[in-house]
């Protein structure tokens, strides 16, 4: 069927505008072709001009290594030369060492010498101002009189209130109940100790003096324990080798007490606390030198002295009882190291005849 003028016409615009489509389409590659091409040119040219500063570099750079090839050449016969002259220093030097270990082997043993000649003089000279002088303290001895005071204070402070508040509040005891329990707990340990550290040192003293002999044998035959003679140098060094191995005996000492104080009565926990600080003090106090001492001799009626005690609670004239003893820093004629604590009353006199 053929086509009339009009359908024609209609086809060939649409064909033009197809063909134009394209030719713009074709345009729009051909611009964007140019675009990388113009940046590929501008790559290019980049890339010659740092292709033509590197050769320009890298011929510097072979100019500069040619002239530090020379730099290390002069370096390493510097080096070879120094290195010889080291070689020859180092023999010396360790000459020299040798010498100065000599010398300085010398020094150490004149030093030690000297140190040793002073300790001995040092200790020599402390054992005769402290050797049963409580007033003079000897300040290297961690267990010394003032020490142990403030162990004694801390254990009234500490541990004897939490057992008093434990006694008093738990166990509903009676106040005056509970401080004569702390204080007779104390007096009986303090006995203990004194008692086992005798023991302990007459043990010591014969086994020196009668090393090779049957003590108990000894005994029989001369009806009595065997004398035992021993020069005070001999005695203070014995005590002075207690007093080391003193922590070591006392944890023996206070279960021996500690099981003793259970027969009686259960015990709590702060109370037992309260029983092992006795005997941790009291021990080393015991085998202090000279020994401390603990003052219980106080009774109901006494004029209270402030010089010596504090009230406890009221302040009165005369004692009630004692609460915590005195220390002393020797048994006759040692200063006071801590004072006591007793409860007083007030003494009221009677009244008048009419």
């Amino acid at each position: 069927m053929e086509m009339t003028k009009e359908q024609q016409l209609f086809k060939e615009k649409e064909e033009n505008f197809v063909l134009k489509q394209r030719i713009e389409q074709a345009e729009q590659i051909n611009r964007k072709l140019s675009e990388e091409i113009n940046s590929l040119k501008q790559d290019v040219g980049k890339f010659e001009k740092g292709w033509n500063e590197a050769e320009t570099q890298l011929k510097e750079n072979n100019k500069a290594y040619t002239d530090l090839l020379d730099i290390r050449n002069q370096l390493l016969q510097n080096v070879s030369k120094l290195d010889s002259d080291v070689k020859k220093y180092q023999q010396d030097i360790e000459n020299r060492d040798s010498t100065i270990m000599s010398l300085g082997n010398d020094l150490t043993s004149i030093s030690k010498e000297h140190n040793d000649l002073k300790s001995r003089f040092s200790k020599l000279a402390g054992h005769m101002l402290t050797d049963q002088n409580p007033d003079i303290a000897d300040l290297s001895d961690p267990n010394r009189a003032m020490k142990l005071s403030d162990k004694f204070g801390a254990l009234y402070d500490d541990a004897w209130t939490d057992a008093f508040e434990d006694l008093t509040n738990k166990q509903k005891q009676k106040p005056n109940e509970a401080i004569r329990f702390l204080l007779e707990s104390l007096k009986e340990c303090w006995g203990m100790c004194k008692k086992e550290a005798e023991t302990w040192m007459y043990s010591l003293q014969n086994v020196f003096a009668h090393p090779v002999q049957d003590i108990e044998a000894v005994s029989k035959m001369q009806g009595s324990k065997p004398v035992v003679r021993l020069g005070s140098k001999d005695q203070r060094v014995i005590r002075d080798a207690c007093r080391k191995i003193a922590p070591t005996v006392g944890v023996l000492v206070k279960q021996c007490f500690i099981m003793k104080m259970k027969k009686n009565q259960k015990l709590s926990d702060d109370c037992l606390k309260y029983l092992e600080g006795c005997v941790d003090v009291c021990w080393l106090m015991v085998l202090a030198e000279p020994p401390l001492h603990i003052d219980f001799n106080i009774k109901k009626g006494d004029k209270f002295d402030a010089n010596r005690h504090t009230a406890h609670s009221e302040s009165g004239d005369t004692v009630q009882f004692l609460v915590w003893p005195p220390l002393y820093n020797a048994e006759e004629g040692g200063g006071m190291l801590s004072k006591g604590t007793v409860s007083t009353e007030r003494k009221v006199g009677k009244p008048p005849k009419k």
